[in-house]
Order: structure tokens, then sequence, then C-alpha cells
């Protein structure tokens, strides 16, 4: 008798994505540089890309089982969802694989598959205690993705490889913090391609991991990039819905946040001779070996430019989205008599709070 109400559902099925550029399939050609034929300039045309008749569109096949629920006349209930996802047929460019040599404008291929699975869950409390109705629900989500097959070049490292890896995730040198003298330096792999005579106490000390044949040389480059961080999209994405209502009165409060993913970001303070963030005063000096950011100069620092985890940023958030708090007046005779039918006066606000670790930027 408690159960107010339960469904199990299941869906399962195939559908596509036809919103693809469109003739593909034939041969393009477009304008470029031309000659002077007899006293006149002629444009030239030059192939645009190399058709391809076997193009279709994606297709995605689908699995979704749920449950809903409520007990207690409805006071509490919710929904609960798995799902998995699978796309294949992914239009995607054969870049890596085929040298720059080749000369032609690559058309897009059915190449790609990618794995999507998660929860969706919702849960939510709604009660009346005297002339206080209020209601609580809360949702969450989580997903897990991952890349099943792209276009790689043959004989990729095992640790640039991007297959079996989430869908986004940051690619660069892993960090392993600042440098704080002269003879960390000296005895570090080079990794300004010039024995280090570039790199000063304060710049960004990478990891050397592997050289051409996958075994560390004491030279940090191309080889020793990888995937680093987490992908730019959350593994979890929530929310918090609250409102309540008291006679005349009502209130909401809509929060929503994320987690489990990175923001990249990176700066150039003072370079041209410009202003810097205030945040900057954290940076590197022997005053302040622990700091969170690199030494400061004018110009650019070609070390600390790299695409590295140093730049990345925990990119949690919660926001207080909407608040709004209202009165609606009861139909008095006043109002009739101006030929009001009714009357509610609200104050709301958007975006009004954000907590996250990411400052002067929206995470």
């Amino acid at each position: 008798s408690a159960i107010h109400n339960l469904k199990l559902r299941a869906s399962y099925g195939q559908f596509g994505n036809d919103r693809i550029p469109p003739y593909q399939y034939l041969q393009g050609y477009k304008f470029g540089s031309g000659a002077v034929i007899g006293s006149d300039y002629q444009l030239g045309v030059t192939d645009w890309v190399v058709a391809n008749p076997r193009t279709t569109w994606e297709t995605a096949t689908n699995l979704d089982l749920g449950l809903d629920f409520s007990f207690l006349k409805g006071t509490i209930s919710g929904e609960l969802t798995y799902f998995y996802k699978k796309t294949k047929d992914i239009l995607v460019t054969r870049e890596a694989s085929v040298p720059s040599s080749f000369g032609g404008v690559l058309p897009s291929e059915n190449l790609g598959k990618v794995d999507n699975k998660g929860i969706e869950a919702i849960l939510r409390y709604t009660n009346k205690i005297g002339d206080v109705s209020f209601n609580v629900e809360g949702n969450l989500t989580w997903v897990k993705n991952k890349v099943i097959y792209i276009d790689e070049p043959e004989g990729r490292l095992p640790h640039q490889k991007a297959e079996g890896r989430p869908i986004g995730q940051f690619y660069g040198y892993k960090a392993l913090g600042l440098f704080q003298n002269q003879a960390e330096i000296s005895e570090w792999a080079m990794q300004d391609g010039s024995g280090n005579v570039n790199i000063k106490p304060g710049d960004i000390k990478y990891e050397d991991i592997s050289g051409p044949d996958g075994v560390p040389d004491g030279v940090i480059d191309v080889h020793d990039q990888q995937f680093v961080g987490k992908s730019d999209i959350p593994e979890f994405i929530f929310g918090l819905n609250l409102s309540a209502s008291y006679k005349g009165f009502d209130f909401t409060m809509n929060f929503q946040g994320a987690t489990g993913f990175d923001q990249y970001l990176r700066w150039d303070p003072f370079n041209q001779e410009s202003n810097a963030l205030a945040i900057f005063k954290n940076s590197w000096s022997e005053a302040n070996p622990s700091a969170r950011y690199p030494r400061l100069s004018t110009g650019v620092i070609e070390n600390n430019r790299k695409n590295s985890s140093f730049w990345l940023h925990d990119g949690t958030y919660l926001k207080l989205r909407n608040a709004e708090l209202a009165y609606t007046f009861k139909k008095y005779d006043f109002f009739k008599k101006v030929g009001v039918e009714g009357l509610r006066v609200f104050v709301s606000g958007n975006n009004l709070l954000t907590f996250s670790k990411i400052k002067d930027f929206d995470p």
C-alpha cells in the first residue's frame, strides 16, 4: 500500500543522423590562382575535395532501461535510467594516416566509432505542512564516453593513442612543477632544443617519458606529448530545484553544477607590456618558490606556452541559476472594479552566484 506508482521501462533502437554536409559524393572544384592569357588575367580552377561516393549518414544504437517510482501517495517520487549509446560511421577526415605529400583535400569518411553510457537519476520530495507547501527535486547525470575508433598514424606510441580514451581529453606535455634553481635545470632533460640555455628558474618543467622508440632519451620533444588531465566534457551534471509557497507567497531557487572535467586556461601576462590579472601576484620568484604560476617576464616565454597539464584547471562549479520571490494578490473587489482579473508581484534574478575554484572566468 505504500507504493503509489512503479513502472519498469525499456527501449532499444537505431536512428541515423542525416545532418551532414551535402554533395560529398561529387567531385568539387573551386577558383584559385590564375594566369595572364593574352592581355587578360584568367582565374584558374583546382580540385576542391576528393569525392566520396560511399558517404552515408551516421548511425546510433541506443538502449534505455528505466524505473519510475513514487511512494507514500506521491510524497517521494523519482526516475532512474541507464543508457547505452553506440555511434558508428561518424564522418571524420583521414588526416593522420595519410602523408601530407598526398597533395589533395581528403573527403570525410564514415570511420569514427564512439561509446556513451551512463545513468540519469531524479528524486523528488513533495509535502505540505499547514499552509506551507514545498518541493525539493534533485537530478544527477553520470556519463562515460570513449573513442572506439579514430584515424591515427601507424606506429603511434601507446601514450599518444586516442582510442579507448574519453572524447575531448586534453593533449600535451605533463608538467612536473617549476624549476627552482639552475642546478636543477642543468641536470634535467633538454626541453628547449638548445641545451636548456633558454630555461630559467621559475619556468615549467616537463616529463621526459619517451623517445622515438618509446624509451626516455633525455630530450623532451613531440614524442613526450601525451593525454593529460580529464576531458572538457563533464562526467557529472547535477541540479537542485527548491520551491515553497505560503498563502499568497511563493519562492523558487534553481541550482545547477558539473564536475569531473577540466578547463584549459593559459595566459601571457605583460606580453607587449600589457596589464595582467591580480592572480599573477602568485607567480614564481625566489621569495615565492611554491607559486601557482611561472616567473613573470615581458614578452612571451615559449617554454611556458606549450600545451601542458600545467594550465589545466578543475572545472567543477555550482551556480544559482535563478531565484524568485513573488506574491499573488487575492481577487479583491477593488481589482474587479478596475478590471484587473489577477495581480502577481515578483522579484527574480538570474546567475546570481557561482561557486568555483576558477576565478575571474566563467567555469
